[in-house]
C-alpha cells in the first residue's frame, strides 16, 4: 500500500530514467532479455528480441507460453533463467489456485508471458524504476498498460473460482488482500496480482480505454480474455461452481412439508369427512334394526334368552368378584400381617434404586438408539473421533451508540459502540481471566491438581506450541492490546485498529494488514467474521463488519471418549467456568453463554426445582382426600369420621409403588431419567387417588346387612369394586406397556417406569391399602379419634345418606345419559369431536425447542435469546462417504470431485449448488473439498506443490529449508496439465497432502484444512471421509428438523447420482 500511494512521485523519478534509458515503445522491442543479479531483477535492455536456443528454454516456454513459441527458436524476450524463475515462482499461486477453471487458468498464464516474455514487450510495459549496477540498470519496478475491456474480461474469468480448502472463500479473496470478492473490481485485482506473483519487480497497471490512443507507441494489452464457459485448445469450459454461466440449473429442494390434498381439497378434511358420514348411516340403520327387533318382540311377547357371550361375561365377572370378595375379607381379618409382608416386599424391592443409573444425556434422552441419525453420530465418533466440546459466548456493550470513524481506504464508516476501544480491552481482560481459571481437580488416586484452560484445550499447534485455540476477534491481533492500540502514518494519513479490523474481516486469509499486522493467531489460524462477529448487516451483497452488535467467543476442548482423566478434567474445568460466568459482571459488557454441558445440567437443575412441585402436589391431594373422604356430620365426632390417616396412608402407598417399581428397574439395569422420576408420580397420584375414593366413599355409602361383621362387609366391598379397579389398572398398565416400544430413552424409560408403578399401586391398593382401611374401619367404629386411637369418643353411626353431588349423579346426570334419544346424540358428539381431534393433530409440529426446554431465568436462554438475534451460522454439517468407493479411479473421483472433467451431478457440484442457495438448502456455503486441493496440489505443472528430491526419489517437504531445490513433480509434467494422480499414484502421496502445511510456496497443504477429514484402512486405502460446511442459522427447532430433512434428501440425490454412474 505505501508503494501504491507514493506511485505519482515514483513516475516522476522515472520518466528522467526513461530519457537516460532511451526507452523505444515499438512492436518487435524489449525492455529486457535477462536477468543480471542474485534476486532475479532483469537487465534494462532497449534491444530487439532475441531467438531462444537453450533446450531447456525452449522446454519452459512451450510449457509455460505455448502461443509464443512460434519456430524451432522462437525470439523472445526473456532468456532460460526469466522462464525458469517465472515457472518457480511467478506463476506458483496462479497454477495452484486456478487450474481448476482453465479459462482463467490459460488467461492469467498468457497476462504473465505477455510482460514477460512476448516480443512486443516494450509497446504496453513501460520501466518506472530502476538502479544502476556498474554497466547494467536493474529494473525495480514497471508499468503495464492494459485496455479495460481486457482487464474486465480476465477478471470475470476468474472472480467465482472457489478456494475448496475453505468455506465461503474463493481465490480473488486470496488476490485482493484487503478486499471482497464483491469489492474487488478489475483495477484493484491487477494491481494487487504482483502480492501473490512473486516478482523480483514492482507491477502497476494503467488501465485505459481501447480507443486511447499514445504519441510514444504504447499499444495497451487488448486480446479478448477466454470466458469462463469457453473451451481453451482442447481442455473442458470451467465447472459450474467456478463459472455460474455454465450452471444448467440451481438447487431445487423438494417440499419437505407438502400439503395433502385430494384434488384441490385438503386430504385429512375430506377423509374425515367421509368417515364421519358413514358412521352416522351406519349408526341410523342400526337404530332403526334394533328399533324394529324391539317391536318385533314386545308384539310376539317373546322372551329373549341370553346369549353365550353375556353368560361368559357374567361368568368372568362374578369369577372375578368373589375371588376379590375372599381377598378383601382375608385382608380385613388380618391387617397388620398384610401390612407387614407388603413393607417387607416394598423394602426388598425399593433397595434396588441403589443401582438406578439416570441418564441425563439430552441426545440419549431424545433420540432413538435405532434411528438412522444417531447410528451415524456414533459411526463418525468412532471413525473420525469426538469432536470437541464447544463454549459460547454472545458480547454486547451495555450502552449503544455509534461513532464515524475515517477510515484509511473507505472514507467515513459507521462504527457501532461495540468497536470502541475500551471494549475490547474489557473482552482481552475477560479472555484472560477464563484462560487463566485456576481449577482444582483430583485424579483417581486420590492426587489434587490445579488445572487451568491450556490443559483441557483444543491445541493445534501440539506439541511445538501449548497455546489453545480461541476463537473470537481478538486474534486478529493475536489477544495483545499492545498491537490493538498500534497506529501507523502513510502518506500522512493515520491507521489504527479499525482499520486492521476492516482488513483482516474481509480477508481472513491475508498473511497480514496493510498496517503490517498479522490477521491470524498466533498460531496462524483465521478468524472468520461469521464465526466471530454476530448481528451485522449485509448491504446489497455485501457483508458490513463494522455494523456487528455483538462478539462471538468460542472455546474449544477437547474430549476423548477412552480418557477418563482427560474427561473428569475438562468437566471441572466446564463446571469451574460456568460458575466463573454466572458471577461475572461488567459495567461495559454484558456477556451471555453457554456451555457443551448445559442443557444436561440445566434439565437437572429444573428437575431438582420441580421436586418442591410435586411435594406441594401431594399435599394439595392430602388435603383434598382429608376433607373428601371424611364424613363430617357432628363436630364432636369430626377427629373420629376425619380420614387423616387414611390419607396420608394413600399417599405413602402410592409413593411406595413408585419406589417399588424403580428399585426392580434398578435390579435388572433399567436405566431412567430425570423426565421420568419428574412425571411418574403425577401418573400414579392421579390414578392412585382414583382408585382409593372408589373404594372408601364405595365402603361409605354401603350398608352393613345383618348379622354381617365388617370384615364381611369390606370383602363385599372389594368384590363389587376390586374387578373395575383390576381391568382398569391392566389397560392403564398394558398401554404404558406398549409405549415402552418407543425406542427413545425419555419415552422408553417414562413408559416402563409408569407400567410397573401403575401395576405395583394396584397391588399394594388390594393389599395394604385394605387392610388400612380395616384398621381405620374399626377406628371409626370404636368411636376413636385421630391422630391417637386411645381416645374414645361418641360410637353412634355414621350416617350414609347421599350428599348432594351423589344425588344429582343418581337423580339426574345417569338417568339423562342413558335416555334412549341422549345416547345416540352422545355418540355422534363424541364421534364428531374425534374427528376434529384427528385433524388438529395434523397441524401439530413436533419439536424439542431449545428455548421451550429451559426456564426463563436460566443463564441459557439469554444465550439462546442472543443466538436468535446476533448469529450469523449454524451448526457445522458433515457430508461423509463411507464404504468401498475407489478414490484412485478416475471415474470415482468425477463422482466426487467439484472443478473441472468432474460430473456436473458429482457430490461436490450438488452441495455446492445447495451451499449456492442457502435459503432454501439450509446449508450456508459450499463445503470444502479436499480432493479438488490435492487434484491442485499434486498436479502436473510447474506450480505443484509435490516435489521429489530426484526422480524416482524421496519426497521433498514444503517444511525442508531445500524445498526451493527440489525440481522434479511428483506427477511428470505433461501437456495435459489437469492430468490427475489415479491408481498407486493417488494412494502414495496422499498422506503427503495430508501432512502438508499450507504456506509462502505451497497454499493446497491438507494438514491444516483436511488433517481428520480422512479415515484410512490398514492397506493405506480410503475407509471414509467427509466435506464440511456449515448450516445456516437455524434460530428454532423446527429449523433443526428442516434442516436434517434437507440433508438428508440432498444425500439421497447425491447417492442415487453416484450409483447410477459409478
Amino acid at each position: 500500500m505505501g508503494g501504491f500511494l507514493k506511485l505519482p512521485v515514483i513516475l516522476v523519478l522515472v520518466y528522467g530514467c526513461i530519457q537516460i534509458f532511451g526507452q523505444v515503445h515499438e512492436a518487435n522491442r524489449c525492455i529486457w532479455n535477462d536477468e543480471c543479479s542474485d534476486d532475479g531483477k532483469p537487465c534494462f535492455s532497449n534491444t530487439i528480441p532475441q531467438p531462444l536456443i537453450d533446450p531447456e528454454g525452449i522446454y519452459l516456454l512451450s510449457q509455460l507460453c505455448p502461443k509464443l513459441v512460434v519456430s524451432p527458436t522462437p525470439p523472445t524476450c526473456c532468456s532460460t533463467a526469466i522462464l525458469r524463475r517465472m515457472a518457480g515462482f511467478t506463476v506458483r499461486f496462479a497454477q495452484q489456485n486456478l487450474r481448476r477453471c482453465p479459462s482463467c487458468m490459460e488467461n492469467i498464464m498468457n497476462h504473465f508471458c505477455q510482460i514477460t516474455c512476448s516480443p512486443n514487450q516494450s509497446q504496453f510495459v513501460n520501466v518506472t524504476l530502476s538502479d544502476a549496477t556498474g554497466s547494467d540498470v536493474l529494473v525495480n519496478g514497471t508499468e503495464v498498460f492494459l485496455t479495460n475491456e481486457y482487464a474486465e474480461g480476465i477478471h470475470t474469468s476468474c472472480k467465482d473460482v472457489l478456494y475448496p480448502g475453505v468455506n465461503d472463500i474463493k481465490v480473488i479473496d486470496l488476490m485482493c488482500p484487503g478486499y471482497s470478492d464483491e469489492t474487488c473490481n478489475p483495477q484493484i485485482w491487477f494491481n494487487a496480482l504482483y502480492l501473490t506473483s512473486i516478482t523480483p519487480y514492482t507491477v502497476a497497471y494503467n488501465f485505459v480505454d481501447s480507443s486511447q490512443t499514445f504519441t510514444n507507441g504504447i499499444q495497451p494489452l487488448s486480446d479478448t480474455p477466454f470466458r469462463c464457459q469457453d473451451s481453451t485448445f482442447g481442455n473442458p469450459a470451467c465447472s459450474c461452481e467456478d463459472c455460474p454461466a455454465v450452471c444448467v440449473e440451481e438447487y431445487v429442494p423438494e417440499p419437505t412439508n407438502e400439503p395433502f390434498e385430494i384434488g384441490e381439497v385438503d386430504g385429512w378434511i375430506l377423509i374425515l369427512s367421509v368417515i364421519f358420514f358413514v358412521f352416522l348411516s351406519v349408526l341410523l340403520v342400526l337404530i332403526l334394526c334394533i328399533a324394529f327387533c324391539k317391536r318385533r318382540r314386545s308384539d310376539s311377547n317373546e322372551v329373549r334368552d341370553a346369549n353365550c357371550c353375556d353368560s361368559c361375561s357374567k361368568l368372568f365377572n362374578d369369577t372375578l368378584s368373589g375371588v376379590f370378595e375372599k381377598w378383601g375379607r382375608l385382608v380385613a381379618k388380618h391387617p397388620f400381617i398384610v401390612l407387614l409382608i407388603s413393607l417387607v416386599v416394598v423394602i426388598a424391592c425399593s433397595c434396588g434404586i441403589y443401582y438406578t443409573e439416570i441418564v441425563t444425556d439430552p441426545i440419549e434422552l431424545w433420540s432413538s438408539s435405532s434411528a438412522q441419525t444417531r447410528k451415524d453420530q456414533i459411526e463418525f465418533q468412532e471413525t473420525f473421533g469426538s469432536e470437541s466440546r464447544t463454549e459460547q459466548l454472545f458480547i454486547t456493550p451495555r450502552v449503544n451508540g455509534k461513532e464515524v470513524y475515517d477510515s484509511f481506504r473507505n472514507g467515513p464508516l459507521e462504527f457501532n459502540a461495540l468497536f470502541d476501544l475500551s471494549i475490547f480491552e474489557e473482552v482481552l481482560n475477560l479472555q484472560n481471566e477464563i484462560s487463566r481459571l485456576p481449577v482444582s481437580y483430583t485424579y483417581p488416586n486420590g492426587t489434587k491438581i490445579e488445572i487451568t484452560l491450556k490443559d483441557v484445550c483444543v491445541q493445534p499447534g501440539a506439541p511445538y506450541s501449548q497455546e489453545c485455540f480461541i476463537n473470537s476477534v481478538l486474534q486478529h491481533w493475536q489477544n495483545s492490546f499492545e498491537k490493538m492500540n498500534t497506529t501507523v502514518i502513510l502518506g500522512g494519513r493515520k491507521a489504527d485498529y479499525h482499520d486492521h479490523f476492516l482488513f483482516c474481516t474481509t480477508s481472513p486469509l491475508s498473511p497480514e494488514s496493510f498496517m503490517g499486522l498479522p490477521c491470524g493467531s498466533n498460531l496462524g489460524i483465521p478468524a472468520f467474521p461469521y464465526t466471530t462477529l454476530g448481528g451485522y448487516k449485509n448491504d446489497n451483497g455485501v457483508d458490513v463488519y463494522n455494523s456487528a452488535e455483538a462478539f462471538i467467543f468460542t472455546l474449544f476442548l477437547r474430549e476423548e471418549v477412552d480418557n477418563d482423566v482427560l474427561s473428569g478434567m475438562t468437566f471441572a474445568w466446564e463446571e469451574a467456568f460456568i460458575e466463573f460466568m454466572h458471577k461475572y459482571s461488567s459495567d461495559l459488557i454484558r456477556v451471555s453463554y453457554y456451555a457443551t454441558s448445559t442443557l444436561e445440567e440445566e434439565i437437572k437443575r429444573e428437575s431438582e426445582a420441580d421436586t418442591v412441585t410435586i411435594a406441594i402436589s401431594y399435599c394439595a391431594v392430602f388435603v383434598y382426600i382429608v376433607l373428601a373422604l371424611g364424613q363430617y356430620n357432628k363436630c364432636s365426632r369430626i377427629l373420629v369420621d376425619s380420614k387423616v390417616l387414611l390419607g396420608l396412608s394413600g399417599i405413602i402407598i402410592i409413593l411406595l409403588s413408585i419406589l417399588s417399581a424403580a428399585g426392580i428397574y434398578g435390579y435388572v439395569g433399567v436405566k431412567t431419567s430425570l423426565i421420568a422420576l419428574e412425571v411418574v408420580p403425577f401418573i400414579i397420584l392421579a390414578v392412585g387417588a382414583d382408585n382409593m375414593f372408589i373404594l372408601v366413599k364405595d365402603y361409605q355409602l354401603d350398608v352393613r346387612r345383618s348379622g354381617e361383621t365388617r370384615e364381611e362387609q369390606i370383602g363385599r366391598t372389594i368384590g363389587r369394586v376390586g374387578p373395575s379397579i383390576f381391568m382398569c389398572g391392566l389397560s392403564e398398565s398394558f398401554a404404558f406397556f406398549v409405549g415402552a416400544y418407543i425406542r427413545i430413552e425419555g419415552i422408553h424409560t417414562f413408559a416402563l417406569y409408569a407400567g410397573l408403578a401403575v401395576l405395583f399401586d394396584f397391588i399394594l391398593q388390594m393389599s395394604a391399602f385394605v387392610a388400612v382401611l380395616s384398621i381405620d374401619a374399626w377406628r371409626q367404629d370404636a368411636g376413636r379419634m385421630e391422630p391417637c386411637c386411645c381416645c374414645t369418643c361418641s360410637r353412634e353411626s355414621t350416617s350414609n345418606e347421599l350428599g348432594y353431588f351423589q344425588l344429582f349423579m343418581k337423580k339426574i346426570y345417569a338417568p339423562l345419559i342413558v335416555n334412549k334419544w341422549v345416547r345416540p346424540i352422545i355418540v355422534i358428539v363424541f364421534v364428531a369431536a374425534t374427528c376434529i381431534s384427528v385433524y388438529l393433530t395434523t397441524m401439530l409440529t413436533v419439536v424439542l425447542d431449545r428455548a421451550d426446554v429451559l426456564d426463563d431465568d436460566s443463564y441459557a436462554t439469554a444465550f439462546v435469546r442472543d443466538y436468535q438475534a446476533y448469529g450469523q451460522i449454524g451448526p457445522p454439517v458433515y457430508f461423509v462417504v463411507a464404504g468401498d468407493y475407489d478414490y484412485s479411479n478416475e471415474l470415482a473421483q468425477n463422482m466426487i470431485c467439484g472443478g473441472t472433467n468432474c460430473s456436473d451431478n458429482s457430490l461436490h457440484q450438488q452441495l455446492s449448488a445447495a451451499g449456492r442457495d442457502p435459503e432454501n438448502s439450509l446449508i450456508a456455503f459450499p463445503p470444502n473439498s479436499w480432493l479438488d486441493d490435492y487434484f491442485d496440489w499434486i498436479g502436473p505443472n510447474f506450480g505443484s506443490c509435490c516435489k521429489l528430491k530426484e526422480a524416482g526419489g524421496d519426497f521433498c517437504s514444503t517444511a525442508d529449508p531445500a524445498y526451493l531445490g527440489c525440481t522434479t513433480n511428483c506427477i511428470p509434467a505433461s501437456t495435459d496439465a489437469w492430468q490427475r494422480p489415479i491408481g498407486q499414484t493417488f494412494i502414495t502421496y496422499l498422506p503427503n497432502f495430508l501432512g502438508t502445511l499450507t504456506g509462502q510456496y505451497c497454499t493446497k497443504g491438507g494438514a491444516t484444512s483436511y488433517g481428520s477429514a480422512i479415515a484410512f484402512n490398514d492397506d493405506g486405502s480410503i475407509k471414509a471421509t467427509y466435506f464440511s460446511s456449515f448450516h445456516a442459522k437455524l434460530s428454532t427447532g423446527l429449523d433443526d428438523i428442516e434442516s436434517l430433512k434437507i440433508v438428508l434428501q440432498i444425500c439421497e440425490d447425491i447417492e442415487k447420482e453416484i450409483r447410477k454412474k459409478y
